[in-house]
């Protein structure tokens, strides 16, 4: 990464002192005033008019005319040509108007425009507001705390001492901020920005930038275009924006952030640089950063100590097997420390610690730790993965930072599914899911073989259930009113009427309604779909349980009201072209919000 330059044309404005009174043009006409208000005019030759003490008004009209304000809030209007206007004490208005001007407010809290022309403005003390308008402009906050504005051309723009506010505008500018705590904007076309000393905030707009933070703790953005960044001395915070940017943090602890999720991005390490890429950001090389900050809240940390490169799972990583492993690899060869690994249910709230040193579930080899969990996972769970400090250490025996290193969330089981869509003919929803995946889960220690039978047989005595099919139900009504809801229109009515006849005839020796439920979808779940009594109602059962599940595990909604749930798979039929996710989402339909 080549070390940023100071263009000419800042290098210049740097060296460009308030300008010397004495050293103005000499007049051809000139007009001087007693002390009062006045109002004063000019004609149109090159005037000087120095207007005294006193809240003065002066026109100089056309010509390159001088106007001195003097004392008082003064209101000097250089008109067109190449003028030279001097405020003066007090808080005065200065209008270069067309032309190269020289403006130097000096006293006060001045406001001065350039207007069109190559302009050089000075603001001297106190708080002033400097517009350079349009033309290639020159503008110089002096002390205290200014604002500059560049306007149209390409502007040279030094905020000096104070906390000022610089900004670009359009055309290729350079800004420097100098002491203070300056906020610099470049906007359009390729910038320089150079915050100087203080805490500074750095924006460079459109436009292939190049941003330097100098020293202090200074926010840099690079934004749109390929941008290139240099926190300089200070703990730094540092944004490339979109395009392929190169981001050097420099001495200090920088950080770095991104705008979408840590599963977003692949990082790379070549020697002392990382390279991070993403298809909506781009890709930035970055040297000297010793974090890495993503929208999601999750935190890279990188520098001289092992860090974590690659994860598996991935970060925010969907339907994971409750039997997978987690897999880390780091920046560099590393061996086990003191620390720990954490595994955080964050559905259930427990938390699990593992220590790495001689521990049969983990294993090191290289650059990369293993850690196998001595049981599977529980179904359609968040999980998050964290090592302490120290967990690790590198040959330089640098141990690594305490990080999240994975999250994820664990798959469900089909079954579930299927039998919610049959017994209460809705999608379940992240609540429901929740609630039937801990279920699931407890009855798998209980009944390994099948843990899905008993929470058949539990859920079918609950309220949403019975509030569908009521205990005063007869076999009959029961029957019919399951097929029904089931099956649809998806088979003939002769097909409906055995498939009632087979409900009656089970429970008439003795099988419970969880029983027949039961019974029902696993029918479905296995039955092909060329089927000739059956294979449409199976078609539409799976095309059912497609957008169940974008809504349970995509989407994530998130809902009791089974109204809402069964609102959300009304519309699908065996007929339904699930293919893509606009089909899915249009089929669904407009539902109240989830919680």
């Amino acid at each position: 990464m080549a070390n940023p330059t100071v263009p000419g044309a800042l290098q210049a404005a740097l060296a460009l002192d308030t300008p010397d009174i004495d050293n103005l043009p000499p007049p051809t006409d000139s007009t001087e005033d007693l002390s009062g208000n006045d109002v004063l005019s000019g004609g149109d030759e090159n005037d000087v008019i120095a207007a005294g003490p006193g809240d003065d008004l002066v026109e100089a009209g056309a010509g390159n005319d001088s106007l001195w304000g003097e004392s008082g809030d003064d209101t000097l209007d250089g008109g067109e040509g190449s003028d030279a206007i001097y405020g003066g004490n007090g808080s005065d208005f200065l209008d270069g108007g067309a032309g190269d001007d020289l403006m130097s407010g000096e006293g006060g809290n001045d406001v001065l425009l350039g207007g069109d022309g190559d302009d050089e403005l000075f603001g001297g003390l106190s708080r002033d507001s400097l517009f350079g308008e349009g033309g290639n402009d020159t503008l110089s906050g002096g002390s205290d705390k200014d604002y500059l504005d560049g306007g149209d051309g390409e502007d040279v723009l030094v905020g000096g001492d104070g906390d000022d506010s610089l900004r670009g505008g359009s055309g290729a500018d350079a800004l420097e901020g100098g002491s203070g705590n300056d906020l610099l904007s470049g906007d359009d076309q390729d910038d320089f920005l150079d915050g100087d000393s203080g805490d500074d905030t750095l924006l460079g707009g459109f436009g292939a930038d190049l941003l330097i933070g100098g020293t202090g703790a200074d926010s840099l953005l690079g934004e749109a275009g390929d941008d290139q960044l240099d926190g300089g001395e200070g703990d730094d915070t540092l944004s490339g924006g979109g395009g392929d940017d190169l981001i050097n943090g420099g001495p200090g602890f920088d950080t770095v952030n991104y705008a979408g999720s840590r599963k977003d991005y692949t990082l790379s390490v070549f020697g002392n640089e990382t390279v991070v890429a993403s298809e909506s950001n781009g890709l930035d090389v970055l040297r000297g950063v010793e974090k890495l900050r993503f929208s999601d809240g999750f935190e890279q940390f990188l520098g001289d100590k092992p860090w974590v490169l690659l994860s598996e799972p991935n970060f925010d990583a969907p339907k994971v097997s409750v039997e997978t492993s987690v897999v880390l690899e780091f920046s560099e060869p590393i061996v086990s420390g003191t620390g720990k690994l954490v595994v955080y249910n964050e559905t259930t709230g427990i938390t699990t610690e593992y220590s790495v040193r001689d521990n049969p579930v983990i294993s090191i080899a290289g650059k990369v730790v293993t850690f196998k969990p001595p049981l599977p996972l529980n179904i359609f769970t968040d999980y998050r993965i964290e090592l302490t400090a120290d967990a690790v250490r590198n040959s330089s025996n640098l141990e690594n930072y305490a990080a999240t290193v994975s999250s994820f969330k664990t798959a469900t089981v089909d079954g579930l599914y299927h039998f919610f869509v049959v017994a209460f003919s809705a999608a379940p929803g992240a609540i429901y899911m929740s609630q039937l995946g801990e279920a699931y889960d407890y009855f798998k220690q209980e009944n390994p073989s099948d843990p899905l039978k008993p929470i058949v047989d539990i859920f079918t005595t609950k309220p949403q259930f019975t509030d569908v099919y009521p205990e005063s139900l007869s076999t009959r009504q029961f029957a019919t009113q399951l097929i029904a809801n089931v099956v649809k229109e998806s088979a003939t009515p002769q097909a409906k009427a055995n498939a009632v006849a087979d409900v009656e005839a089970a429970i008439g020796i003795g099988w419970t309604r969880g029983d027949v439920i039961y019974r029902v979808f696993g029918n479905l779940a296995n039955k092909p779909l060329q089927d000739p009594e059956w294979g449409n109602t199976a078609m539409q059962f799976r095309n059912q349980l497609e957008v169940a599940r974008y809504l349970t595990e995509t989407i994530g909604y998130a809902t009791e009201d089974i109204a809402a749930l069964r609102q959300s798979i009304a519309n699908v039929s065996n007929f339904s072209d699930i293919s893509t996710v606009e089909n899915i989402i249009e089929l669904i339909g407009n539902l109240p919000p989830g919680i």
